[in-house]
């Protein structure tokens, strides 16, 4: 485990880097650190670069929603049910103190939260991590040719992919082949091993049985190693924090793990538990002998599968193709015209 940590580059999902948004400011700040801590081996996909920035402005005014949302609960309950001194309960000016102070604390939250619309302090950083490790801009011809590779394989069900369709209208559905795709040519150029982090828990990316997750679909497997000569490893965010953890390449508070499993399971992802997972000692020959790269990061079978939900396909439609301004906000991006699948 440890000699795939300090040998293998790593890549990101767009879901990845945007579910930061949705963790407390200690998470964020771990997250942040692992980012950190491996950015010279990162690569990421020009897709996923895209896909953070269409995506960004809306998962923030998702997590400002959900404040609101609090914050107005709050306050109703308050005049409604506390604040009348002619009934039940009554309770003491400390605990309408506590009470108040929760109602602050959510306001000073949501306004952090609306202010990262202009000024993204956590998008700045990512695109000073990353702006020379994303992949290239397809022009118009080779974005052509992975929409109608995308279009055959979904109608065969070739993974990765093609779930996108029961929510996604084409080509924002190709999304996900057109990740893997240039994951592919990632390492068919650094001429290394990847790892693949991605919270995306759909049945055209995991092998399932009944409702047992086992691992990453081994046609991905397979289809990596024969079109790179390179072995791939698929992680969640908190798999992958995990891992860091226990190689000791990065200090990561367990809060931080538990909030992160904690995100995974609401947003019904099979891949986090409070149960250990487990990671077998695999090696490459043993796989190679069986045709099948190796997943270092099996679930085991005490890990239940949970009934998911598909991913929202709203977005932000304002992206630009460039490097540095997919990465960075799509504020000061201009309209793109080349349509592109959605991966988050």
């Amino acid at each position: 485990m440890d000699e795939m940590l300090a040998g293998a580059l790593i890549s990101y999902d767009a879901n990845v880097l945007l579910n930061v948004y949705r963790y407390s400011d200690e998470t964020q700040h771990g997250l942040v650190n692992v980012f950190k801590a491996f950015a010279d081996r990162t690569f990421l996909a020009h897709q996923v670069a895209l896909e953070y920035a269409r995506n960004r402005a809306k998962t923030i005014v998702d997590q400002i929603t959900l404040c609101e949302t609090a914050e107005k609960a709050f306050r109703s309950a308050v005049n409604e049910y506390i604040k009348p001194k002619n009934k039940q309960p009554f309770l003491s000016a400390e605990s309408l103190a506590a009470l108040d102070k929760v109602i602050e604390e959510i306001a000073v939250k949501r306004k952090a939260l609306d202010s990262l619309i202009s000024e993204d302090n956590y998008a700045d950083l990512l695109l000073t991590l990353f702006e020379s490790k994303i992949g290239t801009v397809p022009n118009k011809k080779e974005v052509d040719k992975l929409h109608s590779e995308a279009e055959d394989r979904y109608t065969d069900k070739i993974p990765p992919g093609y779930s996108d369709l029961k929510d996604k209208e084409k080509p924002k559905a190709y999304g996900d082949y057109i990740v893997w795709r240039q994951l592919m040519d990632l390492a068919k150029e650094k001429k290394k091993d990847f790892i693949f982090v991605t919270d995306d828990a759909k049945e055209d990316w995991r092998f399932k049985i009944g409702k047992k997750t086992i691992g990453p679909r081994h046609e991905l497997l397979e289809e990596f190693h024969r079109e790179t000569g390179q072995y791939v490893w698929f992680f969640t965010s908190e798999s992958f924090l995990i891992a860091t953890k226990n190689a000791g390449a990065a200090e990561i508070m367990d809060s931080v793990i538990k909030e992160v499993s904690e995100n995974l399971n609401a947003q019904n992802s099979p891949f986090s538990s409070d149960k250990k997972l487990t990671i077998p000692n695999i090696e490459k020959k043993e796989m190679e002998e069986t045709g099948l790269d190796a997943d270092p990061l099996i679930l085991g079978e005490e890990i239940e599968d949970k009934q998911e939900k598909p991913a929202s396909s709203s977005m932000d439609e304002s992206a630009s193709p460039d490097k540095k301004t997919a990465v960075q906000d799509t504020k000061k991006s201009a309209v793109t015209n080349q349509e592109y699948g959605d991966d988050e």
